[in-house]
């Protein structure tokens, strides 16, 4: 064994010093952007929103026709068939309603509707 070594107190405690935060850019992965300080973390895309590019500044609404009900999504589903939103950012397959002449015989929103029946 090796005899123990002593240091002088002022060496042996000393202030304690916290990292640095990160400097090193950001890379934002689809479904997140980057924060307006580059080096902070990536922001989320919220419901209604996607974005498919890596390193976005920003988060795209879904079309028309389109919903989302997640966050950090990178693309939006379309609407089942025969139905529409009534406007962009859909963060809910409920958005989607049964087109002009169509309906649902669930009677539920989100879901493929039928053409009605002629009379």
């Amino acid at each position: 064994l090796a005899p123990a070594v002593g240091l002088p107190r002022s060496k042996a405690v000393q202030e304690f010093v916290m990292p640095m935060p990160n400097r090193y850019k950001s890379s934002c992965q689809p479904g997140t952007i980057l924060h307006e300080d580059e080096y902070e973390a990536c922001i989320t895309c919220k419901p209604g929103t996607h974005m498919d590019r890596v390193d976005s500044t920003y988060c795209e609404s879904c079309l028309m026709n389109h919903w989302v009900s997640t966050s950090g999504a990178a693309m939006c589903h379309p609407c089942p068939e025969n139905t529409e939103t009534l406007s962009t950012g859909a963060d809910d397959i409920r958005h989607c309603q049964c087109m002009r002449g169509f309906y649902t015989p669930a009677r539920v929103t989100g879901t493929a509707c039928l053409p009605c029946p002629e009379h």
